[in-house]
């Protein structure tokens, strides 16, 4: 189901996003330790950075992707709390116990809306 991939992607966004966003403690120097540490030679730190661009490149293109393939599912045939519902655990990757919170939702009633949603 395109729904279910949408999801799969937008984690793996996720996932890369975090992965980026951590480069910066990467080979890092760490004060707190009581052992010797040195920082990174040159040759992996330039694999790093090489390996930093690459994943800022996959990360824009998994983003077109994902902005694509969210465009193309037609809503108009779900409710409003469907969509909401959608937006939330399909879209942007939340789970159902944060759409539930969001939505002020018992987790049992967002259950019977999931599966109503993936038998339309």
């Amino acid at each position: 189901m395109i729904l279910d991939d949408i999801r799969e992607l937008k984690q793996e966004i996720d996932e890369l996003q975090m992965k980026i966003d951590s480069f910066g403690t990467v080979g890092a120097i760490r004060y707190d330790k009581e052992c010797v540490q040195t920082s990174p030679s040159g040759d992996s730190l330039e694999k790093s950075v090489i390996r930093l661009i690459e994943d800022k490149e996959n990360l824009e293109h998994m983003k077109k992707e994902h902005k694509t393939m969210c465009a193309n599912v037609n809503l108009s045939y779900y409710t409003d709390r469907q969509k909401e519902f959608i937006n939330l655990y399909y879209f942007q990757a939340y789970s159902i116990r944060q759409c539930s919170h969001i939505m002020n939702i018992k987790k049992s009633a967002l259950c019977r809306i999931k599966c109503r949603i993936n038998s339309a």
